[in-house]
């Protein structure tokens, strides 16, 4: 949600997460997932759209590490009544994380 105000028109948000891991070895890896609606029912649109993270973590030395993360929000009845981009979108990330 880039635009919050915009997006949400009012209505709040509501992100009901699940949320499970596993760490085989030294690579963690989670799994997520979000359901987002509304907390105000107006015009019997209520439901945002969800979401599903799949994120993996491998710690190479004692303080770095490499993150990789793909994800996808599938739009809800709010998003395919008022926005022009109905379809779902995908994203992807790697990071390199540092401790000094």
């Amino acid at each position: 949600f880039l635009n919050l105000p915009l997006q949400k028109q009012e209505r709040g948000l509501r992100d009901i997460g699940v949320k499970i891991g596993w760490a085989p070895h030294d690579i963690e890896m989670h799994a997520d997932f979000h359901l987002f609606d509304a907390m105000v029912d107006r015009d019997d649109l209520q439901h945002f759209g969800w979401e599903h993270d799949l994120k993996a973590r491998y710690p190479f030395w004692d303080n770095a590490s490499i993150d990789a993360l793909y994800g996808l929000f599938v739009p809800g009845e709010i998003y395919r009544t008022r926005f022009a981009n109905e379809e779902v979108e995908h994203f992807a990330y790697v990071t390199l994380g540092v401790k000094l």
